[in-house]
Parts: C-alpha cells; sequence; structure tokens
C-alpha cells in the first residue's frame, strides 16, 4: 500500500480549504465514486470532473472529447503548455 508523504497530505487539506489547486476525477462506472468528497466540502480552487462511462481503470485516451478537454482547459489555467 501506498503512503503519503507529509506535504501530499498537507495538499489536500490545503485543497479542501482552497488554497490548493486539485482536480477529482470520478468515474461513473466505479464503485469508489461513492465515496468521493461531497461538492459541498471543497475548496474554490478544486474541480471535479465525472467522466459518464468512466472505472476504476480509465486513462484519459478513453475518455471522450468534451471529457479529455475539460481536464486539458483546466490544466491550461493552471499554467501547463498542452
Amino acid at each position: 500500500m501506498r503512503e503519503y508523504l507529509p506535504r501530499e497530505n498537507r495538499c489536500l487539506l490545503s485543497s479542501l480549504l482552497g488554497s490548493c489547486n486539485m482536480m477529482f476525477v470520478y468515474g461513473m462506472q466505479d464503485p469508489w465514486t461513492g465515496n468521493r468528497i461531497p461538492d459541498d466540502k471543497l475548496g474554490k480552487n478544486c474541480q471535479i470532473l465525472y467522466i459518464e462511462n468512466g472505472t476504476h481503470n480509465d486513462a484519459i485516451d478513453t475518455w471522450n472529447a468534451s471529457e479529455r478537454n475539460q481536464l486539458f482547459q483546466w490544466l491550461k489555467g493552471l499554467g501547463f503548455d498542452l
């Protein structure tokens, strides 16, 4: 099992409080989506992307164009050159 480093825990906590940028991606066909963090508990810098036919083993290249574009637009907004 992977153990998280303290700095990763700080980023997750900061994200929930609104000072860190983070995107949560959930597959609508993935049972783990039921354990997601409630939308109203996320900070303003958090984004949520639901993959319509997504499962636990999905990869970006299996998403439809709209879903990929949402991810890429969010990354571009953070300064990534895609």
